[in-house]
């Protein structure tokens, strides 16, 4: 009876509980990542607010639950096995037992008792716990026939010739226009490649079927006349090396951060890829060199230094295409030249170099710059031809 009492109502409240964590959890990253702007709009008090309206209910839910719920079935379980002795009690002296017959029953209940309801108790709290996290079984229906993802090694895919674009569309999931329409392109092993255009053109849309984290409705990606499909994706992946413009940045050393994901790094191949980012002057004129640690978020590095580690790290891992996502556009304007060089360099050492940029600066040494208008290639320049224009329109 204690147990149906409680189960429904220890369900409710789980349910309660995994609503308003989340919420809760969000609000302290929002005021984490706005910091800048809670400070400077002055609304620490509404922030403080906003989370402490919803950690007051989850303070609430929880007090319910393992204050009175959870502790229910224990009290009300020793008050039963007390008045229950008090009954057998009563029982044997209104009807005569013998003293010596009425506290060997006494006993036996009271060993009983001392026995069975700790076990009792504890069983009965586990399955008020169970019910509070019911929750987690309505989570696992949603998934109970998606198929998990197995994860195999393979080789690297070579790159003697081309990379081509067919026909490539596509289309957001909940979008109703296409975003890339019949793109058709072709890049060439060892060619610097651009991409220009307005917010929304689809340059980032397009590097990112590139780097297949997207995939194309219609048409396909070549590489050297082999079509990337699922088969060979990773074979694929593992050619390209990724720079965007925040470079995730471990909390380790320089070595660990170039080396990610190597358990045992190679010193001289870091040192190479070190040198073909142009940073390791910076490196090897530190006093702990491949040791130094960079701290959270790179804390310890500028943004230039940033963006070459990520350069370094694509290298390591010998990519022969490298993709550049606006890599340069948070930077002032002699970092970026300094990464500018370091992406220059890359071609004279025989990389495919495919960039994304708002910044004209940074496509200098392009081979060919596309220039991309509501998702189709309206424009292929050169880059002193496309300066040219953009000052007489001016």
């Amino acid at each position: 009876a204690i147990y149906n009492f409680s189960k429904n109502r220890a369900k409710k409240i789980g349910m309660q509980r995994n609503e308003l964590a989340p919420i809760n959890y969000g609000r302290v990253l929002e005021a984490m990542n706005g910091f800048v702007d809670v400070k400077l709009g002055n609304i620490e008090n509404q922030m403080l607010e906003k989370y402490e309206s919803t950690q007051r209910k989850l303070n609430w839910v929880d007090t319910i639950f393992f204050g009175i719920y959870h502790k229910l079935n224990q009290r009300t379980n020793d008050i039963i096995f007390g008045m229950g002795i008090l009954v057998i009690f009563g029982f044997a002296y209104f009807y005569g037992m013998e003293k010596k017959e009425v506290l060997s029953l006494l006993g036996l209940f009271a060993i009983a008792a001392y026995k069975f309801l700790p076990g009792i108790n504890r069983l009965m709290a586990s399955l008020l716990t169970m019910k509070n996290s019911s929750f987690v079984f309505k989570e696992l229906q949603k998934i109970k026939n998606v198929e998990l993802s197995r994860f195999s090694e393979s080789d690297a895919m070579s790159f003697n010739h081309s990379l081509n674009i067919k026909n490539l569309s596509y289309k957001y999931p909940a979008g109703t226009e296409n975003v890339l329409n019949n793109i058709d392109l072709t890049i060439g092993k060892g060619t610097t490649v651009g991409f220009i255009g307005t917010s929304g053109s689809g340059k980032t849309t397009l590097l990112k079927i590139l780097l297949r984290l997207l995939h194309e409705e219609n048409g396909s990606i070549e590489l050297d006349g082999v079509n990337i499909e699922a088969s060979n994706e990773s074979a694929y992946q593992q050619i390209i090396g990724y720079v965007e413009q925040e470079i995730f940045i471990l909390n380790d050393t320089i070595l660990s951060n170039i080396a990610f994901g190597v358990g045992q790094p190679n010193l001289n191949k870091a040192k190479e890829c070190l040198k073909n980012a142009q940073l390791w002057h910076f490196v090897s004129h530190h006093p702990d060199g491949l040791e130094m640690r960079l701290g959270e978020n790179g804390v310890n590095l500028s943004g230039g230094q940033k963006q070459r580690i990520g350069i370094a790290r694509a290298l390591y891992k010998d990519s022969e295409i490298l993709m550049f996502d606006e890599a340069t556009s948070a930077l002032d304007s002699d970092t970026e030249r300094a990464v500018v060089e370091s992406i220059n360099h890359l071609s004279n050492i025989g990389k495919t170099v495919i960039i994304v940029a708002h910044r004209l600066t940074t496509l200098e040494k392009c081979d060919y710059i596309y220039e991309l208008d509501q998702g189709k290639i309206v424009g292929e320049h050169e880059y002193d031809q496309l300066i040219t224009e953009r000052v007489l329109q001016q």
